[in-house]
């Protein structure tokens, strides 16, 4: 009936749809029958035909419709993401057109907000619920860990230890599938290029946080695939130019969400340098600024916890770098927040933070030259935080 109604009844007949998406009862119903027709009569001629200017006959406002019943679709449970990551020809549709804007220039359409939204839910839990996708990095991982250990002692100018340093560092771009299908494409690097560039490009808030948002969840695990994706993102595609100027967003949301990535790309040994080279100040910045308020609201405690521990990351990974950040503003605002009862996740990571500037002996004596002491980092207060995060590692 899709195929064969006019224009405008295809408007209306996608826009009943979109309506229907929202009623939770109905979704998996629309799962089953309008997703697989959504997708093959709507999704992949409207973007097939961006590639090659072909005339399908289906009107922007199809597309939007139809994209819009699939946001709100894929926002559910763990079933219908499944279904959606396994329905042929969606996913390549969505990155299809995903890409087309981006090298068009026209990176702020509604319909592209919907494509970003569904790729972003998709990205959801993907290696627990899809493990066999990233079977190659892990086994690439598992190899060349094998190999180190099978080698033994090795000089450290050897040919031999360099091969091995490479190849514990393994370049993911060139090992993944040339020409991906389906769910592969939710991890691919030019996926993860797109997402970079609409950080950058887009003013729409909600693309910006759907991109911020699969970046986050493809790199939420501790494991390897975290790993590799962390590397790919700042080393491979120098993601950190996008996401840092997000921490100067006025959208509380975006700022979270930027916030979050940054905690997870900090947490892969490979990316902390380069990190805390191009990341510190910034975030710094964001500390100082946030600091400074007076929210104790529970999403604020924990945006603020967060950039607290990757800055104690980060300056860990690099003293040097982080000498020129510590000023008396930054001390005097973590000590502020260490004693506030109303953010107990802040106050202890704030806790935290001083007692490592001054356990740090180069970030110690640059201190004590600034004249500060060390009360203001070494007390009751911090030495208990400091405790209690031992405790839990």
């Amino acid at each position: 009936m899709l195929v064969d109604a006019s224009s405008e009844m295809q408007k209306h007949l996608t826009g009943l749809l979109w309506n229907l998406s929202s009623a939770e009862g109905l979704k998996q119903d629309l799962l089953r029958l309008a997703l697989p027709t959504l997708t093959e009569k709507v999704l992949e001629p409207f973007t097939a035909s961006r590639d090659d200017n072909a005339n399908t006959g289906l009107a922007p406002e199809v597309f939007y419709n139809a994209t819009a019943c699939l946001r709100n679709l894929s926002a559910s449970k763990l079933v219908n993401r499944q279904a959606m990551r396994n329905c042929r020809g969606l996913i390549d549709s969505l990155i299809s057109y995903m890409e087309h804007c981006v090298n068009a220039g026209t990176p702020d359409n509604q319909s592209l907000e919907n494509c970003v939204c569904i790729l972003h839910n998709l990205t959801y839990q993907l290696e627990s619920e899809m493990p066999a996708l990233f079977s190659r990095i892990n086994a690439l991982a598992s190899y060349t860990r094998n190999r180190k250990s099978d080698t033994g002692p090795i000089g450290c100018f050897s040919s031999q230890s360099h091969k091995l340093q490479q190849e514990s560092g393994f370049d993911f771009p060139v090992l993944e599938e040339s020409s991906p299908k389906g769910a592969s494409w939710l991890f691919h690097s030019r996926a993860l290029q797109s997402y970079l560039s609409l950080l950058s490009l887009s003013e729409r808030e909600a693309t910006q946080e759907a991109c911020c948002g699969a970046l986050q969840n493809l790199t939420a695990s501790t494991g390897t695939v975290s790993n590799v994706l962390s590397h790919t993102i700042v080393q491979k595609l120098s993601g950190l130019k996008c996401i840092t100027p997000l921490l100067e967003s006025a959208n509380p949301a975006l700022q979270k969400s930027a916030v979050a990535l940054i905690g997870n790309l900090s947490r892969s040994t490979r990316t902390k340098n380069l990190m805390a080279r191009n990341a510190l100040t910034p975030l710094v910045s964001f500390l100082k600024t946030s600091l400074m308020k007076n929210d104790i609201s529970s999403d604020f405690d924990v945006t603020m916890a967060t950039a607290l521990h990757s800055a104690n990351t980060l300056i860990r990974a690099d003293p040097e770098s982080a000498k020129s950040r510590i000023d008396n503003t930054l001390v005097n605002g973590l000590n502020s927040v260490s004693l506030n009862p109303a953010l107990p996740k802040s106050s202890t990571a704030a806790g935290v933070l001083l007692h490592s500037l001054w356990s740090d002996k180069n970030i110690q004596s640059f201190l004590k030259k600034q004249g500060m002491n060390k009360k203001s980092f070494v007390n009751d207060v911090t030495s208990a935080a400091f405790k209690s995060l031992q405790v839990i590692d």
